[in-house]
């Protein structure tokens, strides 16, 4: 009879997380780098991404001689860029330079398939979200093309947090008296 009382108790939290998991996310348009200044930061300097990140791009690359991302998107052809995120993040950001070569329409930002929305201005952008995203990808406004710079992108990856630590001491505890008991 315990055995199905901590069978059930263990069914409903793991529930429970799933339907909390499942919430769309609200998303905070942020426009000031200090609201960002506990994130990490991903450089451009040179070829290599910080780890657990990863991109597809149709057009984007790293321009070393410019230490920054280098992309077109638009909406005659599709092209899109997609950031992977191996640790679930709650931000992302970065300078955009949206003319360097001609005022262009900006660049549409989505993250796991939900809409953030536009960035339409140089300058910082960033947005911070309720709930963890692995991907965030830039496309074309409709019916519109940029070709962009970006600068010192940041995210900020979820923290494990303390309570988890917490619960998993206290099980490893349980699970121990419980061989103590036993022996």
């Amino acid at each position: 009879m315990r055995k199905l009382a901590v069978l059930g108790l263990a069914l409903a939290l793991v529930f429970s997380l799933a339907a909390v998991a499942a919430a769309a996310p609200l998303f905070t348009i942020s426009t000031n780098l200090s609201d960002f200044a506990s994130c990490t930061l991903q450089e451009f300097d040179d070829t290599t991404l910080n780890p657990g990140v990863s991109v597809v791009s149709t057009n984007g690359y790293i321009d070393t001689t410019l230490d920054q991302w280098v992309d077109f998107v638009n909406g005659y052809e599709p092209a899109t860029t997609t950031w992977s995120f191996a640790t679930p993040i709650t931000g992302f950001g970065g300078f955009f330079d949206l003319n360097p070569e001609g005022i262009g329409s900006g660049i549409h930002i989505s993250a796991d398939g939900y809409d953030v929305g536009d960035i339409t201005a140089n300058g910082f952008w960033g947005f911070f979200s309720t709930e963890p995203l692995s991907t965030v990808m830039f496309s074309n406004v409709p019916t519109g093309q940029d070709h962009f710079y970006m600068d010192d992108m940041r995210y900020c990856p979820v923290p494990v947090p303390p309570a988890v630590w917490l619960l998993g001491s206290g099980l490893l505890g349980l699970m121990g008296l419980r061989r103590k008991l036993k022996a």
